[in-house]
C-alpha cells in the first residue's frame, strides 16, 4: 500500500466510524487498493466476484454522494472510478447495473449529476471534469429513455 492509499483508508475509516459510510466500506476499498492490477481487473471480469465488485462500486459512489468535507477523498474516488472505466469502458454496464440491485439500489448517473450541480465552486473544477467524463460514459452506455431527465440536465450543464 502506498502512503497516499494509507491516508485514503484512514479518511474512509473516519467517515465509516462516524456513521457517514456503510459498515465494511473501508475493508472492501482497502482490499481493492492493496491488489495488483491483474487482481483488480479480475474483480470486474470474474462472475464469482460480482458481490465484491458491487460493494466496491457502491462504496466509491457512497463517498461521492455523502462525503462533502473531504474533497481530496472524493477526488481520489472519482479518479479510481474513471480509471476503472478507462481500463475497459464495457465496465460501464456494471456501474449502471447497481440501479437494479434489489437490496441497495444505487443510481450512479443521478449521483454524478447531483455531484456536478452541487459543486460549482472553482476549487472543485477538476472534480467536476472527472465526474462529467464518467457521467458521459455512463449515459452513452445507458438506454436514453431510462436516464432522459438526467441526460438532458447534464447536456444543459455542459452548454452553460
Amino acid at each position: 500500500m502506498t502512503p497516499v492509499n494509507d491516508l485514503i483508508i484512514v479518511s474512509i475509516q473516519r467517515f465509516e466510524h462516524q456513521g457517514v459510510l456503510s459498515s465494511g466500506t473501508t475493508e472492501i476499498i482497502k482490499q481493492f487498493l492493496d491488489a495488483d492490477e491483474s487482481t483488480q481487473r479480475e474483480l470486474f471480469e470474474n462472475p464469482n466476484h460480482k458481490r465484491k465488485m458491487k460493494a466496491l462500486l457502491q462504496g466509491f459512489f457512497e463517498i461521492i454522494q455523502k462525503v462533502q468535507s473531504d474533497k481530496y477523498l472524493v477526488f481520489y474516488c472519482l479518479v479510481q472510478l474513471d480509471g476503472i472505466l478507462e481500463d475497459d469502458r464495457e465496465k460501464a454496464v456494471q456501474f449502471i447495473s447497481l440501479r437494479e440491485d434489489y437490496k441497495n439500489p444505487v443510481d450512479v448517473i443521478k449521483i454524478l449529476n447531483q455531484f456536478i450541480h452541487q459543486n460549482e465552486g472553482g476549487e472543485t473544477l477538476a472534480h467536476r471534469d472527472i465526474a462529467s467524463h464518467i457521467l458521459a460514459l455512463l449515459i452513452e452506455q445507458e438506454n436514453y429513455a431510462d436516464c432522459k431527465q438526467t441526460a438532458d440536465e447534464f447536456l444543459h450543464y455542459l452548454m452553460d
